[in-house]
């Protein structure tokens, strides 16, 4: 069945035109899978252009039930109109399409943005062993710029972050993140970014490789300038990352 498609207004006509005449379902089962991926994103080229595709799903108990099914769209456009705010910015991938195709009870949607090659995850650089403080430098400083757009992203961990090229950082999964007119509050910033400093601890702890020496230092000394100021509650953030949730240091403790 056809499917609504949106385009990104800035489009080249002639991508705009190919997309449009083959549809994203099709393009994306045409598409090669992306390595290291969980099935859902593909990549593929379009007239030259570098293109990922993706057909959203679910995980969790919900994806058991319609994991690739949804039944509304707003979710979808927010993270579509946000996405196009934040590519302008350099902090997010380019959203070029979007498909939203009828499969009762609801619809599955296609999204469609342009390929950066090489990248990495921050997660997928930690486990290669490649992980260096100039690179938290960088992702702090992305974070605090996000944050003082008054963007407040809705799952920011390690797997969510892309680095590439001179080590720039966009971020991905736009899609649960809050907006705001004005900077965030210092509640939502340290909360964030001490949910990044989390899953970024979690990766340490379960896979035990050695973190570079000032880590955490590095990735505050970042936001500070991403944020544009220095506030004393990143003087006391480096501590509580290297200690960890005080429930998971009680079970290291009891192993």
């Amino acid at each position: 069945m056809a499917g609504e498609q949106i385009l990104n207004p800035q489009l080249d006509p002639s991508l705009g035109s190919a997309i449009r005449s083959a549809g994203l379902a099709r393009l994306w089962a045409q598409a090669e899978p992306l390595p290291g991926g969980r099935g859902t994103a593909r990549l593929l080229a379009i007239g030259g252009t570098d293109c990922v595709i993706k057909r959203d799903s679910r995980g969790g108990v919900a994806g058991l039930v319609l994991p690739d099914r949804y039944l509304r769209r707003d979710p979808f456009l927010r993270e579509w109109a946000l996405g196009i705010r934040l590519s302008g910015m350099g902090l997010a991938v380019e959203p070029l399409a979007m498909e939203f195709v009828p499969a009762p009870p609801g619809f599955r949607a296609y999204s469609l943005s342009r390929g950066l090659f090489p990248s990495h995850s921050l997660a997928a650089l930690w486990l290669a062993g490649e992980m260096e403080g100039r690179i938290l430098t960088v992702v702090g400083g992305a974070v605090g710029r996000l944050h003082r757009e008054g963007v407040l992203h809705g799952d920011l961990n390690a797997g969510n972050l892309l680095i590439y090229g001179d080590e720039r950082v966009v971020f991905l999964d736009l899609r649960h993140s809050s907006t705001s007119s004005s900077p965030l509050a210092l509640e939502s910033r340290k909360s964030n970014l001490t949910r990044l400093g989390r899953s970024l601890h979690k990766l340490h702890s379960f896979h035990g490789h050695p973190w570079p020496q000032g880590a955490w230092h590095a990735l505050v000394d970042g936001y500070a300038a991403g944020w544009g100021t220095r506030e004393p509650w990143l003087e006391v953030l480096p501590l509580e990352l290297e200690q960890g949730h005080p429930l998971r240091r009680i079970f290291w403790n009891m192993r």
